[in-house]
């Protein structure tokens, strides 16, 4: 039993990271990992020092924070072949949808940052030719792929090398990724991976920040922008939409191997409904 005792005195401690990427439900996942384990979630905002140091500030942020069991951060550093004990958590949302919902959240935020100035400026049109220029931040330009390779320089152009890591990184085993458009699967999915590690996980959820703009189909607003603006928002995203189809195609996959999903997803459904 002492022995037993020593060994699990020496293992590090396993943390979830939810890198809670730009407009694409994470507020609603934070709210339920706040539910599963209360103080010890942190939704992280100190940008500068996660920015400037990275991997080495987050782990020693959690080497000092033992309560710590989950963190989420708009820049958490992905980085899932660091020798840490860690589950990198994220959700990727069909890319060209998600720009009418960024460009309405920038729209209605206080002037705090530069797309949000440009935004108040702007309709959409004008908003998405802007946001495809070299010199402006890529926040709706191939996104996806330039935050999992690394791609800070907004001027560098995705190749197919750059889709083919970013697969290859969410393809390692201690990253979970799902997708906003089956969000309730891949809260379920999250659960059966992480049970083990985190036998209390439970992320049933009530809807948070949920945006103001409706309707049937996330890509109507292509209908009402300029032919110029269209071309170049779908140009520049052709790699992030082969990565969101790639993703899918997986948690398909990942659905037909648990067994028993579909009860565990009503069960999943009616956890959610208990809380609203």
């Amino acid at each position: 039993m002492s022995i037993n005792l020593e060994i699990n005195s020496m293992r590090e401690k396993e943390v979830i990271l939810h890198c809670h990427l730009f407009k694409n439900a994470g507020t609603t996942l934070d709210w339920a990992l706040r539910r599963t384990f209360g103080d010890g979630f942190i939704d992280h905002r100190d940008d500068q020092k996660m920015r400037q140091d990275g991997i080495d500030y987050l782990s020693d942020f959690l080497s000092g924070s033992p309560a710590v069991r989950a963190l989420s951060s708009h820049h958490m550093p992905f980085m899932p072949e660091y020798k840490k004990p860690f589950h990198w958590m994220l959700l990727l949302r069909e890319p060209i949808g998600r720009v009418r919902s960024v460009y309405d959240f920038e729209a209605k935020q206080p002037e705090s940052s530069l797309g949000s100035k440009m935004a108040k400026k702007m309709d959409l049109s004008e908003y998405i030719t802007w946001r495809m220029q070299d010199n402006v931040p890529a926040v709706i330009k191939n996104f996806y792929v330039r935050y999992l390779c690394d791609i800070k320089n907004s001027e560098v152009k995705i190749n197919n090398l750059d889709i083919e890591r970013a697969f290859q990184r969410l393809s390692l085993s201690n990253v979970l990724v799902g997708t906003v458009e089956r969000f309730d699967e891949s809260m379920v999915i999250f659960e059966e991976s992480l049970k083990e590690s985190f036998p209390e996980v439970d992320l049933a959820y009530v809807k948070q920040n949920i945006g103001s703009y409706k309707t049937d189909s996330p890509l109507s607003f292509l209908d009402d922008i300029t032919p110029e603006s269209r071309d170049l928002l779908l140009e520049n995203n052709q790699f992030d939409k082969k990565l969101h189809k790639m993703v899918s195609e997986g948690q398909k996959n990942t659905i037909r191997d648990i067994h028993g999903f579909d009860d565990k997803l009503a069960a999943f459904r009616e956890r959610c409904n208990s809380l609203v």
